[in-house]
């Protein structure tokens, strides 16, 4: 069933002065009885559930009551003014549910665990493979590979900074690439047969 929305028989700027001024409860029903409706429409089309909307137009009329005095008829008209107390609400409701409070227990907070020797150990094993078979690299194909992963050069900013095609610069990473995995491999063998 529809609900039928009351209507303000005097301005609402007036009835805020009363229950600003003299705390008039029939003045702030009327208030009520006009605004509460409309405000929980406001806050259901914002997103809220009907029983939130209910509620945090209860807290906005709440409001309206206890600040009424605050109301500045230069700066809004009461519609307008109800409305902001409305959606300031909603805001802080909306924050509120989606700013958990954090659990001291969940590892995240714990940082990384700190590594095992043998990761660290097996680590440095790779980087220095790594330098050896870079060394081994041609120097044009090294280069490419350098640019590319330690400054961050794209191929085709290599191709214009250095004057070469794009398809050579192309090849050389690709060539560079395959010679690397390769070297890699070998050297990991070469390690592996020493131990």
């Amino acid at each position: 069933m529809a609900a039928t929305l009351a209507r303000v028989d005097d301005d609402p700027a007036e009835l805020i002065a009363r229950v600003a001024v003299s705390r008039d409860v029939d003045a702030f029903r009327q208030l009520y009885e006009h605004f509460a409706p409309r405000v929980i429409a406001y806050l259901r089309k914002g997103g809220c559930a009907p029983e939130i909307a209910e509620e945090l137009t209860q807290d906005v009329m709440t409001k309206v009551w206890d600040q009424a005095a605050r109301y500045d008829a230069t700066r809004a008209q009461v519609s307008t003014w109800i409305y902001c107390v409305a959606r300031s609400r909603m805001l802080d409701r909306v924050r509120a549910t989606r700013r958990p409070e954090p659990d001291p227990t969940d590892p995240v907070w714990s940082g990384a665990p700190p590594a095992a020797p043998d990761a660290i150990l097996a680590q440095a094993r790779d980087r220095d493979r790594l330098v050896r078979a870079l060394a081994a690299l041609p120097p044009e194909q090294a280069e490419v590979l350098r640019a590319a992963y330690l400054d961050g050069q794209s191929l085709a900013d290599q191709a214009a900074a250095t004057g070469v095609p794009l398809g050579t610069v192309k090849t050389r990473a690709r060539l560079a690439l395959q010679r690397l995995r390769l070297l890699m491999a070998n050297l990991g063998d070469a390690e592996a047969d020493h131990a």
